[in-house]
């Protein structure tokens, strides 16, 4: 009987972990997130393919691409990045 009761514990714990997981790594607009999305161009509204090769270190970090239409830098949320 303890060990059913360990084991329903154990569970509700892992559940609750994954759930805080998913809400700050998913949820969020972060850079530590996941899109699994299609990510669309802002500028151009055509997708963007689904292999990204990297065209600079930031985008090999924290994902992103850059629109082979337009030419447009988006990170992996589909947001534009302003040149600065």
């Amino acid at each position: 009987m303890n060990n059913v009761l360990l084991l329903i514990i154990v569970f509700v714990l892992c559940m609750i972990l994954v759930f805080i997981f998913y809400y700050f790594l998913f949820r969020k607009k972060s850079k530590l997130g996941i899109n699994p999305k299609r990510i669309i161009c802002p500028n151009c509204k055509k997708p963007l393919p689904f292999v990204r090769v990297p065209k600079n270190m930031r985008q090999a970090l924290w994902g992103g691409s850059t629109c082979p239409h337009c030419g447009t830098e988006v990170d992996k949320l589909g947001r534009e990045i302003k040149k600065s």
